[in-house]
């Protein structure tokens, strides 16, 4: 998706921070792709680049998730990905199983080992996607690349 300013200038959409070998949340003994940080630019951002709201991106959330899907199965992990939902929206569980389309980590689920994990515990926002929920993703979103 190329989303460019009325002066024809890139305009950055969102922006993401992957760790590209982490533990996957569901098995622990396997590998994926952390989204460590995930943002979508705020409206005002747009607005103040020329756009009005019918010229806005939408889907960026979904279409960052989407790269992160492509970078597992690029970097040989089968589209696997996890991520926490940022406790101060509440709003972002919904949005990650609805919207997105994201299996949530059973609270009782045990996580990775490390320092960020012990310290907080499993709170129940984590999620994650497996390879069959990877394939119907990449699926949902191959109009886009």
């Amino acid at each position: 998706m190329k989303i460019t300013d009325n002066d024809g200038r890139w305009i950055p959409c969102g922006m993401v921070l992957m760790a590209k070998n982490y533990n996957y949340l569901n098995q622990l003994n396997e590998s994926a792709i952390f989204l460590w940080y995930l943002s979508t630019a705020p409206e005002e951002f747009f607005t103040a680049a020329g756009l009005n709201t019918d010229q806005m991106p939408k889907s960026i959330g979904r279409l960052i998730v989407d790269s992160a899907i492509v970078t597992s199965h690029k970097a040989g992990k089968h589209g696997k990905i996890g991520l926490h939902a940022d406790p101060a929206d509440p709003s972002l569980d919904s949005y990650y199983e609805k919207a997105v389309g994201l299996d949530r980590l059973a609270a009782t689920k045990a996580l990775p080992k490390g320092r960020q994990f012990r310290q907080k515990g499993n709170d129940g926002r984590y999620f994650y996607c497996d390879e069959q929920k990877a394939e119907r993703l990449l699926k949902k979103f191959d109009k886009f690349r």
